[in-house]
């Protein structure tokens, strides 16, 4: 079999939208590297509850009004539009994240609820997660791809015995 360039595999792999790639599109300007991205990776792309729960969340926090309205009609589009592909925190996903946080722990790294809980599912589903956090994800062992940065980004696997 030939090996497959890294925009070809990229295309082929399950790939989970972090809440900051989503809640860029929701931007006025969004960053035009993003929304490259997104369109030439769009039938692959999946979101967790934990990113639909994120954005909710945001947009109830702002004062009740036009603007708040607004977002929350966005987001059901966008819940709608993924209907078929938002990905659940199951037990497999709780079994990751628990190793995660303790893993996180022992190495004296803070890891939220959220962005555990999605790493827990992207783990748990072989996924990649396409988020500008990549800081925050490197450490997990997890295949990453950065949208803000490349168009077409490479998946990067960090392992923890590579972080010093």
């Amino acid at each position: 079999m030939a090996a497959q360039s890294p925009s070809q595999a990229l295309t082929q792999t399950l790939m989970v939208l972090d809440t900051n790639i989503i809640s860029e599109t929701l931007k006025q300007n969004p960053n035009d590297n993003v929304i490259a991205w997104l369109l030439q990776n769009q039938e692959h792309l999946y979101l967790t509850a934990i990113t639909i729960g994120e954005l909710l969340e945001g947009a109830y926090r702002l004062p009740e009004g036009k603007r708040r309205e607004n977002l929350l009609l966005a987001i059901e589009r966008i819940i709608i539009g993924y209907k078929e592909r938002i990905l659940v925190y199951d037990g497999n996903a709780a079994q990751v994240y628990a190793s995660l946080q303790d893993e996180s722990r022992r190495n004296g790294r803070t890891l939220t609820v959220e962005d555990g809980m999605i790493a827990a599912i992207c783990l748990s589903q072989k996924a990649t997660l396409a988020t500008r956090n990549t800081r925050d994800f490197s450490p997990l062992r997890i295949a990453l791809a950065n949208p803000f940065e490349d168009p077409t980004p490479d998946i990067t696997i960090i392992d923890l015995d590579d972080v010093p």
